[in-house]
């Protein structure tokens, strides 16, 4: 058993659960939806619907590890110069290594971030893209685990 943070409407908590069972993996329909090959903007170009490279299944494409991903929907606005806005949803890969200067979903001090690693010789910190918020520094009186890696941003228009 782990520790796994939650969120509601009004708060998050902290609750004992098998994060396995959490992150398992169900598997669904195959939806392949086609591609078209750099589109005109233009409602009158005919072309747009004769240039098509194939068909895409979105699961295909955004999760390249299935057993190790999961999504996460953000709230807040500490990454929003990285395009990550609150509503957008992130592909997260578990079994991608944490590495200097990747956005990351993390776990400091039972609270769930999503930031970008920074390691340097004066340490390691977690990062918000948002001028208004301080860089965290990890020390070993942290109680801190990385979740995973961002793979991908869905977001919707």
């Amino acid at each position: 058993m782990q520790t796994a943070v939650y969120q509601n409407e009004s708060r998050s908590f902290l609750a004992t659960a098998n994060v396995d069972e959490i992150f398992k993996t169900q598997k669904q329909k195959v939806y392949r939806l086609p591609l078209f090959v750099n589109p005109k903007a233009s409602p009158f170009n005919n072309q747009y619907f004769t240039c098509r490279e194939g068909k895409l299944d979105l699961n295909e494409y955004l999760v390249t590890n299935p057993e190790n991903t999961f999504l996460i929907r953000v709230t807040g606005n500490s990454m929003i110069k990285a395009g990550i806005n609150t509503g957008d949803i992130l592909v997260v890969d578990k079994s991608l290594k944490p590495s200097n200067n990747k956005i990351v979903v993390a776990a400091i001090n039972d609270e769930l971030l999503v930031k970008r690693l920074k390691i340097s010789p004066e340490g390691t910190f977690l990062v918000s893209e948002n001028d208004t918020f301080s860089p965290i520094e990890i020390n070993g009186e942290d109680k801190f685990e990385i979740w995973g890696v961002v793979s991908s941003i869905i977001k919707t228009m």
